[in-house]
């Protein structure tokens, strides 16, 4: 449903190659040179930098990438939209960062599919970088991320909050309130793998301290939360995480807060999808009328 020609720009965008654009498309190279310069015309601006080595986008080219953008994920959505009327399960495609979507979302997600049988679910787990790019590219509907992304090419809207906090087990060898951050440094660090949100959030936490991650003497990395979890619980070292992904283990004991005077950290969740989406408040309602809703 999108024009070819407006794909073609797409697809040169996203690979930043005449070359790889034409491979994907099963077209010549000039056909997309073709397709550019057609563009460039009907819209009256470059949309390529030609005087660099690398292939970049214009101001012009980065407006025209956004635009198109949201007209081909609304253009994909129609099309299932249509199907579902001829006996397809109405689909859904949402991604989500690990905290909210391992521990916030699931008992939402349950009392939603109890009442919305005729609706077919798809969601994905991944850090907000890899997020931002499946919904780039069309490949979700909209997401709900705990990292930072650019307010320029998403609408977006807070969904919740989440405390994040020091945690190490039960019997661990710290007492339950600390003097300072320094008084971890010299700790076993449990982290989740570089690129995770949670690494980040940590990273500018220390960043407003005047310290760094370097500055911890012995750093472990896992991409399971639930790794770290366990390793924590069997004193292996501290970590920090959202109190969502902790909360059930703080409250039966098995792990505990470490409360630091100086350190207090608050993330909101946002509900993001793309900029001028026309099924953003369609998206919306399922989220916060629906979702949340069937939380209480």
């Amino acid at each position: 449903m999108l024009d070819f020609r407006l794909l073609t720009f797409l697809t040169l965008c996203n690979t930043g190659s005449y070359t790889r654009a034409a491979e994907e498309l099963h077209i010549t190279q000039p056909a997309v040179t073709q397709h550019i310069k057609y563009l460039e015309k009907q819209y009256g601006v470059a949309l390529f930098n030609r005087s660099e080595k690398r292939l970049t986008t214009t101001d012009a080219g980065n407006l025209l990438y956004r635009v198109a953008t949201t007209m081909y994920a609304d253009a994909q959505r129609t099309l299932e939209q249509m199907q579902t009327h001829t006996g397809h399960l109405y689909h859904l495609r949402f991604a989500a960062t690990p905290t909210v979507g391992e521990f916030v979302l699931p008992p939402m997600l349950n009392r939603y599919l109890s009442n919305h049988a005729d609706v077919k679910l798809s969601m994905y787990i991944d850090d907000t970088e890899n997020i931002l790019h499946r919904l780039e590219a069309g490949e979700i509907d909209f997401a709900i991320v705990e990292g930072y992304f650019s307010r320029a090419k998403f609408d977006f809207r807070a969904f919740g909050r989440d405390r994040f906090i020091p945690v190490c087990g039960p019997e661990y060898s710290l007492p339950d309130i600390l003097s300072s951050l320094y008084a971890l440094l010299n700790e076993p660090l449990l982290l989740q793998h570089r690129g995770a949100d949670a690494r980040e959030v940590l990273a500018r936490a220390l960043q407003e301290k005047n310290l760094s991650l370097s500055d911890f003497t012995n750093i472990s990395e896992y991409s399971s939360i639930n790794i770290i979890k366990h390793l924590v619980l069997c004193r292996k070292g501290v970590t920090f995480l959202y109190e969502s992904a902790v909360r059930q283990e703080l409250e039966e004991g098995n792990l505990r807060e470490l409360r630091i005077p100086d350190f207090y950290v608050c993330r909101e969740y946002y509900f993001i999808v793309l900029k001028g989406s026309v099924f953003k408040k369609e998206y919306e309602s399922l989220v916060f009328h629906e979702l949340l809703s069937s939380e209480r």
